[in-house]
């Protein structure tokens, strides 16, 4: 989760109250114990929008530049690895995340990958709304936003990570799938299926 890293970097641009921050750290601490929950997971998509709503785009660039600069070296090694290895063999690579677009897309080429896909928020005369644009980047959204952005890809042919059981309706039509230190849920489906578990 990247809630916490942004929320710490939103403070310190006063984005958000400390109580906000509080909160959100709270929340973060019980995804990393527990994985997520559907309630985690609305709270966290309405805190980002409701910090958000009605500031200037250009307010929030310093913050996404910052964010990323603090994410990447907390990204696992066997992770980059991975993702290093298939942009070595010519590999199309796409991040895909429940996460706010910009803060996807900039990370995914920070790394080396062709894009990142995130949920994005609606931006009217280059003011932040606070509501989203399209659906919410999470379980069966994810499926739409990635054919929103690359229209009709052969996702047959991919190879998917993740690791989350909300991610249960792309593991479905991907060609290969790598667990990657999954929630309880997740683990248990990936047992039973027989598809392979990193960390």
């Amino acid at each position: 989760s990247s809630l916490a890293t942004v929320a710490r970097v939103a403070l310190r641009h006063r984005l958000i109250s400390p109580y906000r921050l509080v909160s959100g750290l709270a929340r973060n601490a019980r995804y990393a114990r527990r994985g997520e929950s559907g309630a985690l997971v609305a709270y966290a998509r309405d805190a980002v929008l409701g910090a958000i709503a009605g500031r200037r785009v250009d307010q929030l660039v310093h913050v996404v530049d910052e964010s990323v600069q603090r994410l990447l070296p907390r990204l696992r090694p066997t992770m980059v690895a991975a993702l290093n290895g298939h942009l070595a063999a010519g590999d199309r690579c796409i991040v895909l995340s429940a996460s706010p677009h910009e803060l996807v897309d900039r990370l995914a080429r920070e790394l080396g990958a062709e894009r990142g896909i995130g949920t994005r928020g609606e931006i009217v005369d280059g003011r932040c709304t606070g509501r989203l644009e399209g659906p919410f980047c999470h379980g069966e959204g994810k499926i739409v936003r990635l054919r929103a952005e690359l229209g009709d890809v052969d996702l047959a042919t991919s190879t998917f990570y993740t690791d989350s059981k909300s991610d249960l309706p792309l593991l479905g039509l991907v060609g290969e799938r790598v667990i990657v230190d999954p929630d309880d849920e997740l683990r248990s489906v990936a047992l039973v299926q027989g598809w392979p578990i990193t960390s």
